[in-house]
């Protein structure tokens, strides 16, 4: 590929379907300026209406276990061998990778993860990235979906602090950011001893919210925010977001809040981290 034909390819628009409209999930797509999306309201429109298979990126919603039927995946599979397909799944749908194989595990990711799953696609498709077979043993999706971009020295990240009380989860993530970002990070299990300023980056797992940790929260979220907009340098990190969130509205403030697993998602977004 000669060097301008690789420079118009990448500017074109990636053509995509999204299956199952969600307003939510529409809108993560449809302000990607990288995607020209079609929506579909299920499986068989997607069959039946295109007439061509030329979709390069398929984003289907399952809500519930069983959604679809093993005859349509394994069409939509035959017909777009080239896209590159992701499911994104709701919280009811957890154990279908254990019990049921519907969708081949490659393909599934929980709703929150599909933001992280997307970029990795896009870069697929973009020729920047290995793409992830189906037939992706665990190992090898586990291993795509915590893949960290490279940086430039210019761009590396501060050091920063990780407040936790599970040892073994702060270490690993520890371990995670000195890789990334070039730099040292602390870890810390007292409240006390976040910062009163705001020169340090804070990861801080909130779980759990204890009145300690709540009152230092307070002050700290309060210090970095300016008039009302979102702490700036601190992430919330919890298995409970809709609880963390409950603390931010009561207490009148405003920060990232990530779900403690999804550790792609606390490491990979550069502009996060240096606002």
């Amino acid at each position: 590929m000669r060097l301008h034909e690789a420079t118009e390819y990448e500017a074109r628009p990636i053509r995509a379907a999204l299956v199952e409209r969600q307003p939510e999930l529409l809108d993560i797509l449809e302000a990607d300026a990288r995607l020209q999306v079609s929506s579909f309201s299920g499986l068989p429109a997607l069959l039946e209406t295109a007439q061509q298979p030329d979709f390069e990126l398929i984003v289907v919603r399952q809500s519930y276990p069983d959604q679809f039927p093993p005859a349509d995946v394994e069409r939509l599979i035959v017909r777009f061998p080239l896209a590159r397909i992701i499911c994104a799944f709701e919280t009811l749908c957890l154990a279908d990778g254990r019990r049921r194989e519907i969708w081949p595990l490659a393909v599934r990711v929980p709703s929150w993860g599909l933001p992280e799953r997307l970029e990795r696609e896009v870069a697929v498709l973009r020729k920047s990235a290995a793409s992830l077979p189906l037939t992706a043993t665990r190992e090898e999706i586990v291993r795509f979906d915590s893949s960290l971009p490279c940086l430039a020295p210019d761009d590396q990240l501060p050091g920063g602090l990780i407040y936790s009380g599970d040892p073994i989860w702060a270490e690993t993530l520890r371990c995670l950011l000195a890789e990334w970002t070039g730099r040292d990070w602390q870890i810390t299990a007292e409240p006390g001893e976040l910062p009163k300023d705001d020169s340090l980056r804070c990861i801080i797992d909130v779980d759990p919210l204890s009145g300690k940790l709540q009152r230092r929260l307070h002050e700290l979220l309060h210090s970095r925010s300016d008039n009302g907009s979102e702490a700036q340098g601190v992430i919330l990190v919890t298995s409970f977001p809709w609880k963390t969130k409950r603390f931010l509205a009561a207490s009148e403030c405003k920060a990232a809040v990530v779900d403690r697993l999804n550790l792609a998602r606390i490491v990979s977004p550069i502009e996060t981290l240096t606002r």
